[in-house]
Order: C-alpha cells, then structure tokens, then sequence
C-alpha cells in the first residue's frame, strides 16, 4: 500500500510537470533553434514538433544560416514547452539569442534551444 501510495505520487508529479494543460489557454512563444545544418535536421526538427503534446502550431517565421526562428502556439508556457522540447535529447538550451532585425521575438520571452547532431 506504501509503495503504491508513492508510485500514483510520483506519477501525479511527472503528469503536472511534464503533461500539456488540458482545455488550457494557448501561449505564443517564440523559439529560435540554431544547428540545422541540413534538411535532415530540419526534418527532425519538424517532427519532433509535430509530436509534441502541448504544440498545437509551428510557424516558421524566419531561417537564416544555421538558425530558424518560429512562432509556437502551445497549451502550456515556454518553461513547460522547454521542458518538453528537451526530453527527447535533440535539443539542448542555447546560450546565446541571435534576434533577426525587425523581428516582433522578445529574447527575454522566447526559447534559444541548439539542435544536437
């Protein structure tokens, strides 16, 4: 009984954590990825979006050498999207935001990730 009590606790907090909000507002959030090299990055990038539970759109707003910026629409914040972004280890936090001029993408606001090869 204790150790089923600590289990459906640990699950409780993995499903809040991790978990889209269901029937939650959408947020907009900006990402800049940078790394993609390649078609074949873009692809994995594209469909590691696709999957995401709480992405419900990505909007390509801009690509410029490596780096490719979007506009998220995301039935959680940018925290909650950052930590779904990284679970399956392709993406990684960028250190540093490359903002294109003219650009409506508040550094402060949005996701840098880098995509790993």
């Amino acid at each position: 009984a204790v150790l089923s009590a600590g289990l459906d606790a640990a699950a409780d907090d993995i499903a809040l954590r991790y978990a889209p909000a269901i029937g939650g507002a959408v947020a907009r959030v900006p990402l800049e990825v940078s790394g993609i090299g390649g078609v074949d990055a873009y692809a994995g990038l594209e469909t590691l979006l696709s999957r995401a539970g709480s992405v419900t759109e990505a909007r390509l707003r801009r690509a410029d050498g490596d780096r490719l910026w979007f506009d998220i629409a995301a039935e959680t914040d940018a925290a909650g999207l950052q930590r779904e972004l990284l679970l399956g280890g392709r993406l990684a936090p960028e250190a540093e935001a490359v903002v294109p001029p003219g650009s409506v993408m508040a550094p402060a606001t949005g996701l840098r990730l880098r995509w790993l090869q």
